[in-house]
């Protein structure tokens, strides 16, 4: 069932060239069948591609949480050999055809739903793949798609170098009054580390968000803020600039778009999608701003009003933002995320997590040891009435060689295999801050929501029960629908029941007091108004981006970027913030003309959520029926169906408002 990561990197490249001969031989042999059925060509095909991406998966994921430049290098060569392949596979006449006559076929009609919808998908992905051009037409297309993997590729590892290559060095901690003193230890590690005295501070997610909202010294503040919104830009280090592949990036989907007669690259992603085009997406936002837009004024003149009520006179810069929203938080709702760590330790919510998610889904989880990659990576057993049904590598905290931000992923999909089941396995990671001098690590709220945010994602990889893995877990389901599980979950941070499973004072081991919890509750709208205009700033910019032609340079990027914020934005940063250059999700993520789905799927999770909030939070009889739908079919059915199957109905904007402060 495990996968395996100890890995000898001279032998990868030869044996994944060995897999993808294989595959192409395979794909041949399919293809020349006269009277092709589901089981003879569909199936030796799905199980290949299954292979190979158990094969790769290792590899990927080892270059995400403990790269090297030796890894490094063979994961740009073997992203190049795989994306050449499953072109020439998209575009193999004889294949394209074979799929074609079993769709026209008289047996597609006595095929499963599931199985039905993977050809359909099959098709679309050959029809997206060039099949349709000329020969020459599908060799330009098939080198914009290696040029797509190298520039992605070199986006990320251009933000992962510069997060990692900054640093600020003290001897004098008084510059840091203010800042948790967990982030004080974590910096005297780093130092310690590197044979120096005092204290070393990155850009990292914990380090970065801490200093911008604790550190009472605004100099200090601007010096990290100026850091962070330049990183990977023109105004770091050169040889991290993402500026020219940004360009190359947006012009090379553009390209490929044209080349497959699709307007603009947003119409050939919203083919796949429950939004369909782009005047519907770009509809939706700005509904979505009108309405929030009164909520969001009304924030930003509170903040303003607080600053100066506190002595700053100086109208409110992009790095005292964070810092006084917090000094009003703790003033308005009588907490800051800081202070509430102390009631969060890793391990009481990590049970209740995993005690709530076992009462709700009807599983339970077994933790058994391995060897991983690292020795903070935990493994979980996934279990339900019928024994072992999947498995969860779990890996939290923060350290260098290691993405930044929090994310899922694939390892293994369920399969059949002969005569037995392979059941599936997922990746959880985050990057919190490690556990100092012996003691638990501590987790902000924000944290919290976070890791369920991210189990969520897992929980649809690990409880479905489609075995076909094109259309099982999270394959196959449409992009703006898969922040659905993930989104839904966040909801449970929120109930006063549950925080209090999830809470136990370090000190005192008293959980959270009703008070805390109100606090905690009315803060899921604190200047709600603010970061819902921040979302869809960045979805808008995203899909306009993708609305264009041709790209010249990465000032016309800047522009588009600063037209929409002069359109929806409340707050409008300063001039040298290159927040794109370091924005993974629409360059190298995945989320290209696709971010709108975050605020997509959060109506679709609020509405299923408020069905819970109808019918008892904790009922087990509602989280069965959103395992059976939401959970268990995955890609195997449109999204649309899925959702009106668990709620009985089409999706309402009403709870997204009333949970968000705006109704």
């Amino acid at each position: 069932m495990l996968a395996n990561f100890d890995i000898d990197l001279s032998k990868v490249l030869p044996e994944l060239e060995r897999l993808l001969t294989k595959g192409l031989a395979l794909v041949e042999t399919l293809s020349q069948q006269e009277m092709p059925t589901f089981e003879s060509l569909v199936l030796p095909l799905s199980a290949f591609n299954a292979d190979l991406s158990e094969f790769w998966s290792p590899v990927s994921h080892l270059n995400n949480v403990a790269n090297t430049d030796a890894l490094r290098e063979v994961y740009e060569q073997g992203s190049i050999k795989i994306s050449d392949f499953a072109v020439t596979v998209g575009q193999h006449q004889a294949l394209y055809q074979a799929y074609l006559k079993l769709a026209k076929g008289s047996e597609f009609p006595k095929l499963s739903h599931p199985e039905q919808k993977l050809i359909k998908d099959a098709l679309l992905d050959f029809e997206q793949s060039g099949v349709g051009l000329p020969e020459a037409e599908r060799d330009i297309f098939k080198d914009y798609e290696r040029q797509l993997v190298e520039a992605t590729t070199k986006f990320e590892q251009n933000l992962m170098d510069a997060i990692k290559a900054w640093h600020y060095d003290t001897l004098d901690i008084n510059d840091f009054k203010g800042v948790p003193e967990a982030v004080l230890l974590q910096a005297q590690k780093k130092a310690e580390a590197e044979g120096l005295k005092g204290y070393r501070f990155g850009i990292d997610a914990p380090t970065y968000l801490a200093i911008m909202g604790y550190a009472d010294n605004a100099k200090i503040r601007e010096h990290f803020y100026r850091a962070y919104a330049t990183r990977a830009s023109d105004l770091d280090a050169l040889q991290f600039d993402n500026s020219q592949v940004m360009v190359d990036l947006v012009n090379l989907r553009a390209k490929e778009a044209a080349l497959l007669n699709y307007p603009h690259y947003a119409d050939y992603v919203l083919v796949r999608r429950m939004a369909k085009t782009p005047s519907i997406v770009l509809e939706f936002l700005s509904d979505l701003a009108k309405r929030s837009r009164t909520k969001a004024l009304a924030d930003w003149q509170e903040l303003q009003d607080f600053a100066k009520s506190l002595g700053h006179q100086a109208p409110l810069q992009s790095w005292d933002v964070m810092y006084f929203s917090e000094r009003l938080k703790e003033q308005k709702l009588g907490f800051s995320e800081e202070a509430l760590r102390p009631y969060f330790p890793l391990t009481q919510v990590w049970k209740g997590l995993l005690s709530l998610v076992e009462a709700i889904f009807a599983i339970r989880f077994r933790e058994v040891p391995i060897k991983a990659w690292h020795s903070d990576v935990k493994f979980l057993e996934v279990y339900d009435e019928g024994g072992l049904i999947g498995g969860i590598y779990v890996d939290l905290y923060a350290r260098d060689h290691k993405r930044s931000g929090a994310w899922m992923d694939e390892c293994k999909a369920l399969r059949v295999l002969g005569n037995t089941v392979q059941q599936p396995l997922a990746f959880l990671n985050g990057n919190f801050l490690p556990p100092q001098h012996g003691k638990d690590a501590e987790l902000t709220h924000d944290e919290v929501v976070t890791l369920f945010h991210e189990l969520g994602h897992v929980l649809q990889h690990v409880l479905t029960t489609i075995s076909l893995p094109e259309i099982g877990g999270i394959s196959g389901v449409s992009w703006d629908a898969v922040e659905l599980p993930s989104q839904f979950m966040e909801n449970f941070c929120y109930v006063p029941d549950i925080l209090k499973k999830l809470s136990q004072h370090v000190e005192t081991g008293q959980s959270l007091d009703d008070a805390l919890i109100a606090s905690i509750q009315a803060s899921r709208t604190f200047q709600s108004g603010l970061m819902m205009l921040r979302q869809i700033e960045f979805a808008l910019f995203d899909m306009r981006l993708y609305l264009q032609d041709q790209i010249d340079d990465a000032s016309q990027i800047q522009d588009i970027l600063n037209q929409v914020r002069q359109e929806v934005a409340v707050i409008i940063p300063p001039d040298f913030n290159r927040f794109q250059h370091g924005f993974s999700h629409i360059f190298a993520g995945g989320y290209a003309a696709g971010y709108y789905s975050y605020k997509w799927a959060e109506l679709l999770s609020s509405d299923a959520f408020s069905r819970f909030e109808e019918e008892g939070v904790l009922n087990p009889g509602v989280g069965l029926a959103f395992r059976n739908t939401v959970l268990a079919e995955g890609g195997s059915r449109d999204a649309m169906d899925v959702f009106i199957d668990f709620r009985g109905r089409a999706p309402k904007i009403d709870a997204l408002l009333k949970h968000s402060g705006i109704l």
